[in-house]
């Protein structure tokens, strides 16, 4: 009897993801000009680029952690009130926004929004009004991050001679503006974000 051996290769196997900083404008704490969600807001978030080698890259995730709070007095601000955060990736956006009363988003703002995710974790009587929905956010529990798959857009933008594509990343946001009825540009005088985001960049390698 006879007995051959073959070498069976593996196939390319996902393996630790690269996280890149993107947007972050510091803590709770922090109280940064970068967070005051004003007319100035959106200038302080340039564009980023970076390149991607696409026959070394699995998969491309947009990681975001973003909540509001204060209160201007005018607007409810950004605590109570509805904005909108646009990133876009290679020119395809994607909106992280709670439209008034589609609850989109949960925790969706509205006077039980926070009550109703409570079999999801929020814990019921906490700290405050807890049952009032608010801006990504509830007390008595913790912000939940929005992970979003931009491997498609990621790996769409042009391509260099040494075979990396081109991913520009761009971030911009806007308020619902109460008294207009409508989605304008950043101008409360005291509300503020807390925005913390990354590139999560999953790579290929053989096991």
């Amino acid at each position: 009897m006879s007995l051959q051996l073959t070498e069976k290769k593996s196939k390319p196997t996902p393996i630790s993801s690269q996280l890149m900083p993107l947007w972050n404008n510091g803590g709770h704490s922090d109280q940064s000009t970068q967070q005051i969600f004003n007319a100035s807001y959106n200038g302080f978030y340039s564009p980023i680029t970076t390149f991607l080698d696409a026959n070394a890259t699995a998969a491309v995730h947009l990681v975001v952690l973003l909540t509001g709070h204060g209160s201007d007095g005018t607007y409810s601000c950004c605590e109570f009130l509805p904005t909108k955060h646009t990133f876009s990736v290679n020119g395809v956006p994607f909106e992280w926004k709670d439209t008034p009363g589609s609850g989109v988003l949960p925790p969706s703002l509205g006077d039980y929004g926070c009550a109703a995710q409570t079999p999801t974790g929020i814990e019921a009587n906490g700290y405050g009004a807890w049952w009032l929905g608010r801006n990504g956010w509830c007390n008595g529990d913790y912000a939940r991050p929005w992970v979003l798959d931009v491997t498609v857009a990621a790996l769409g933008g042009a391509t260099r001679a040494s075979g990396t594509h081109l991913v520009k990343l761009e971030y911009s946001a806007s308020m619902w503006n109460t008294l207009a009825g409508k989605w304008t540009e950043p101008l409360s005088p005291d509300g503020y974000i807390i925005l913390s985001s990354q590139l999560a960049v999953t790579l290929v390698g053989d096991v």
